[in-house]
């Protein structure tokens, strides 16, 4: 990863935090609306806002950001977007194959039906090749109340650069940038 690179996904990753702490802490707004900033080679920013509400609506969504980074030419992208997460135990995963950790992922109910999920959002910049994750928990007054608080979790988060034991991926990301060529 070239330090140009690294310089404009962490600009990314500090963008889509600073939209949601605006948003949700200082507008006090009810919610986030999905969004993508594309950033294409001759340095041009697009935002691309999404709205879904169900899985149909979601791939259709995907289809028509990774046509728009395509016909722009987009180099990077940063994904912001309100999730429900699951938090796996270190344990299940620490002497598993990609086989067992993708069989334990097929048998965790979806997060938002699952009693320990955690209410988040999430900010996803990747060029393709590496990718960074920053994930902020919600901490709200009361359950259902109005937020106060966007906490990073940290060990949630991180740079997958393909080569390591981190791997960020998913509907929402993967494929909207294409690797780079060598």
């Amino acid at each position: 990863m070239t330090t140009a690179t690294t310089e404009l996904l962490h600009t990314l990753i500090k963008i889509g935090t600073e939209h949601a702490e605006r948003i949700l802490l200082k507008e006090r707004q009810r919610g986030l609306m999905p969004f993508y900033h594309l950033v294409t080679e001759q340095n041009e920013h697009l935002l691309v806002p999404v709205k879904f509400n169900n899985d149909d609506e979601k791939e259709v969504a995907v289809a028509v950001v990774k046509a728009t980074a395509v016909i722009s030419k987009a180099i990077a992208m940063l994904y912001v977007a309100e999730a429900w997460m699951l938090n796996i135990k270190p344990a299940a995963t620490d002497v598993a194959t990609p086989w067992h950790i993708k069989r334990l992922m097929e048998n965790l109910p979806r997060p938002s039906q699952s009693p320990d999920r955690i209410e988040a959002v999430q900010c996803i910049a990747t060029d393709g090749r590496t990718t960074i994750n920053h994930v902020m928990q919600m901490v709200r007054d009361k359950p259902g109340g109005r937020i106060i608080a966007l906490v990073p979790v940290p060990e949630m988060g991180g740079i997958d650069t393909g080569d390591g034991p981190i791997k960020y991926s998913g509907r929402m990301i993967s494929g909207i940038i294409p690797p780079p060529k060598e």
